[in-house]
C-alpha cells in the first residue's frame, strides 16, 4: 500500500545562538548613552530619547521569541482573510518554537526589482496604490500594522498581489493615536495649520497650550514653503518630520511608541513613490482619515 506524501516548500528561520546576550548588552549600552545624552542636552527632553530606546528594546526583545512573531503572522492573516490583493504566508506552528519559525516559502518578486516587475506583467501603478492602501487598512482599520515595510519585506506575486514578510516588528495603536493621524491628515490635505496644530497637541497630550497661536504660526510658516506645490508633489513624510521638529522645539513630548507609526508611514511612502512617482500619498489616505474622524 502506497501513501501519498504532500511536499511543501518552506522557509526556516533559525535564531543565531547567543544573540539574546549580545542584544541585551547592546540595549544596556544604548540606555546608558541615551540617559547621558538627555541629561547633558536638556533641549532633547521633549524627544524622550530614553523612552524611544526603551520602546525599541521592548520591541526587539519580542522579536527574539519566534512564537511571538508567529502569533503576529496569524493575527495579520486573520485581519486580511477576505482581502484579494494581499497574500499572507502560512506559519506551521507544529514546527515553530521560541528559536525556530517555519513559514510557507513565497515565490515572488522584490518590490524594488522594477525591471522584473514590468516583465512579469504586473502594474507598478496598481502596486503603488495597493501597497499604501494595505498599510492604511492596517493602521486605520485594525490598529495593528507592519512597522518595517521596506522593499526587502515586500514581495509581489502574479496579479499585482502584495505579500508582506517578516512579522517580528509590529506596531499597535491606541484610539488617541488614530485620532491624531486622522485629524493631522485632513489638516494636511486642506493645508489647515490650525487643524494640524490641534492634532499635534492632541498627540502630545496638551489640549490646552498657552502658546497655541505661536505654534500654529510656525506650522503655517512651514506649510508656506509648499504653497505652490500640488499634493502629488508634496512629501507627506517630510512635512510630518518637520511638524514633529516644531513641537519638539516647543518642549512638547511625543509618545515613544508613535515613532513606529511615523517610521512605517515614511517607509511605505518611499516604496509607493519608487513604483509610481506621481502618487498622492495623502489623497490615498484621505478616505481612511474621513471615515475614522
Amino acid at each position: 500500500e502506497f501513501r501519498r506524501v504532500l511536499f511543501r516548500s518552506v522557509c526556516v528561520k533559525i535564531q543565531r545562538p547567543g544573540i539574546d546576550k549580545k542584544i541585551t548588552l547592546d540595549l544596556h549600552l544604548m540606555n546608558y548613552f541615551a540617559a547621558r545624552i538627555q541629561k547633558n542636552n536638556p533641549e532633547m527632553e521633549a524627544i524622550n530619547v530614553t523612552g524611544v530606546v526603551k520602546e525599541f528594546g521592548h520591541t526587539i526583545m519580542k522579536e527574539l521569541n519566534f512564537r511571538h512573531e508567529a502569533g503576529n503572522l496569524i493575527r495579520f492573516r486573520h485581519n486580511f482573510e477576505n482581502n484579494h490583493y494581499i497574500y499572507v504566508p502560512r506559519v506551521y506552528m507544529e514546527y515553530t518554537s521560541e528559536r525556530i519559525i517555519v513559514e510557507e516559502f513565497i515565490h515572488g518578486i522584490k518590490v524594488s526589482d522594477m525591471e522584473t516587475l514590468l516583465n512579469s506583467g504586473n502594474d507598478p501603478v496598481i502596486l503603488a496604490r495597493n501597497s499604501v492602501k494595505l498599510v492604511f487598512e492596517q493602521i486605520f482599520n485594525h490598529g495593528f500594522f507592519h512597522a518595517d515595510p521596506h522593499p526587502g519585506n515586500l514581495f509581489v506575486m502574479n496579479g499585482n498581489i502584495m505579500c508582506f514578510l517578516d512579522f517580528g516588528m509590529m506596531g499597535t495603536l491606541r484610539p488617541e493615536h488614530l485620532q491624531f493621524i486622522g485629524k493631522y491628515v485632513l489638516g494636511y490635505i486642506h493645508r489647515d495649520s490650525k487643524q494640524m496644530t490641534q492634532a499635534l497637541l492632541m498627540l502630545s497630550g496638551k489640549r490646552n497650550f498657552r502658546r497655541f497661536k505661536e505654534l500654529e504660526f510656525e506650522i503655517s510658516d512651514m506649510l508656506a514653503h509648499y504653497r505652490y506645490l500640488s499634493l502629488d508633489e508634496m512629501n507627506f513624510g517630510n512635512v510630518m518630520n518637520e511638524s514633529i521638529s516644531i513641537i519638539v522645539r516647543h518642549g512638547l513630548r511625543i509618545p515613544a511608541n508613535l515613532y513606529l507609526l511615523i517610521k512605517a508611514l515614511i517607509t511605505i511612502e518611499r516604496v509607493a513613490v519608487s513604483l509610481y512617482p506621481e502618487i498622492s500619498f495623502a489623497s490615498e489616505m484621505q478616505p481612511y482619515a474621513i471615515e475614522l474622524m
